[in-house]
Parts: structure tokens; sequence; C-alpha cells
């Protein structure tokens, strides 16, 4: 047995040893081989859960201890970031089951990862009962990385990753007042180096939330629609 310590935090992706992020194991690495419901597994697994996740000891069965695999030590997401040469400017399911990030410019380079937590941009109307948007998302075969006028009076965004097989959709909620021209807002957003998942009151009298990635670089926003 292989067992890790707290010297792979570091780990970016060839290491079997990978830190853990959520679950019950207060972030103790992966341990591999571990059983669980008496099957032996070598690598992080979907097995009974939405994302990613591993034992934290050789016998899950009778320890049940697990946390979330994500090798970047609970580091930010980093907008826009590179992943198989396409450039992401959101949270992405794309060949995960859950929604992840890179936490560096450049996946493809230094494969730092985590999954997203409290991350969305909430619909209205439509018909996916206020879902986020996913980005990307497919419609009528061309890739969309944010909300869109395709076809529509109003800027919308799929709820799933592709339009074109699940029709599951909804229009993106609009700000008022601000900058943006009533631009929805975009989740998670940088404030004065700090990360927002959603509309916050820091510096204003009223909710509000940045319409780019970057408030800090961009400088647009709108107050948010209640």
């Amino acid at each position: 047995l292989l067992y890790c310590h707290d010297l792979v935090l570091g780990w970016r992706g060839t290491s079997p040893c990978k830190p853990t992020i959520h679950g019950n194991a207060n972030g103790a690495p992966c341990l591999f081989p571990f059983h669980y419901k008496g099957n032996l597994y070598t690598s992080c697994t979907y097995a009974d859960h939405n994302a990613l996740w591993c034992a934290t000891t050789a016998n899950y069965d009778r320890d049940k201890l697990w946390g979330d695999c994500g090798n970047a030590n609970g580091a930010r997401c980093v907008f826009p970031f590179q992943y198989k040469k396409n450039l992401y400017t959101s949270c992405t399911d794309i060949n995960h089951k859950a929604l992840w990030c890179a936490t560096t410019a450049n996946y493809d380079q230094d494969e730092l990862w985590g999954h997203c937590s409290n991350y969305g941009k909430h619909t209205i109307h439509g018909n996916a009962n206020g879902a986020p948007c996913l980005f990307p998302f497919q419609y009528k075969e061309n890739l969309y990385t944010s909300c869109t006028y395709a076809d529509h009076n109003a800027l919308w965004c799929a709820t799933t990753a592709n339009y074109d097989r699940d029709k599951l959709w909804g229009d993106c909620k609009p700000t008022t007042g601000g900058n943006a021209n009533g631009a929805p807002c975009l989740f998670p957003f940088q404030y004065k180096e700090n990360l927002y998942t959603s509309c916050t009151y820091s510096g204003h009298d009223t909710l509000w939330c940045a319409t780019t990635a970057n408030y800090d670089r961009d400088k647009l926003w709108g107050d948010c629609t209640i």
C-alpha cells in the first residue's frame, strides 16, 4: 500500500497520492488501492457519487472515510482557463459528472483543478425550473461559453451541456442600474481580490454583482434582480 502524507498537497496529476476536499476525512489524501462494497479501486471513482471521490483509508467498507478528488488544495478557480486547447470562462462539467474548474490559467500545462461549489447563474422563465446555466453548452451544433441572444429576444442559456439533445433552457437574469447595460451576473467573480459566488452588498448599499469574471479588471457591474 502507498501511504500519502502532507508533502503531496502540491500533487500535479502524475502521482497516485491525491489530497481530498469535502467528504469527512478533513482533507486527508486518497489511499490507493481501497475497498468499496467489496471492489478494489486504484483511482478516484464516480461509484455512487456525483463527483469523483476516493477513500482515505484502505477499507472504506470498514472505516467510512472519504473525500472528493481534486488536486489544488482548495485553490480558487481561475477564469478563463485552457483545457484541451479550449478556453473556458466558467465552471464546466466537460469530462466530469460535476462542475469543475482549473485553478491556473492553463490546465493543459499545470493539471490543477477542483470541483466548483455554490456556483451558479440561475435562470428565469424557460423550462428548467430556475436551474443554473451550464457553460459551455451546445446549441445547433455551436458551442456557447456565455449567455446568448441566438434565436431569442432575451439573453438565455442552456442548463445542460447539450441543448440540442436535452432542450432545457432559461433566460439569464438581467441586472439593473450599474454600467453593464443589463448584462446578467457572472459567478464566480473577483472583486478586490476576493471571489464571490453570489450577489453581495460589499462596497455598495444594494445587492450587486459583476457581469464579467473579474471586476477588478473590467469594472462592469449591475444591481441584482431578486
